[in-house]
């Protein structure tokens, strides 16, 4: 898993991000439907393991993402479905999460 954040301040964009993408790449759902870049997915859950890693002020944000139907960006070429949501945390800011969702993590919403 991997997890990637933004943060946006007076129109500039900065960025951490791992991993490879496939542009072309498709994944499966929990119940074994086909995902591609494009569709929309329910968050299910999110690696225990990859919450641990974050920052105290980014958990919150990034655990409201369960339940959340957000659009998928990519896949990468390990079979990871990259899905992303913004907060504004200030008049002239704003900041992003990028989730890398295993298959048993998401479900399509047709």
């Amino acid at each position: 898993y991997f997890h990637t954040s933004k943060a946006r301040c007076n129109g500039q964009l900065s960025a951490t991000l791992g991993g490879l993408v496939n542009f072309g790449a498709t994944t499966l759902d929990a119940s074994g439907k086909i995902v591609r870049a494009g569709v929309k997915v329910r968050v299910i859950s999110i690696d225990p393991g990859l919450i641990a890693t974050l920052e105290p002020e980014e958990k919150p944000r990034v655990l409201s993402m369960i339940g959340e139907v957000l659009e998928v960006e990519e896949v990468t070429d390990s079979g990871y479905a990259m899905v992303e949501k913004g907060w504004r945390i200030g008049p002239d800011r704003s900041t992003f999460h990028t989730v890398a969702l295993a298959s048993t993590e998401m479900e399509l919403v047709e």
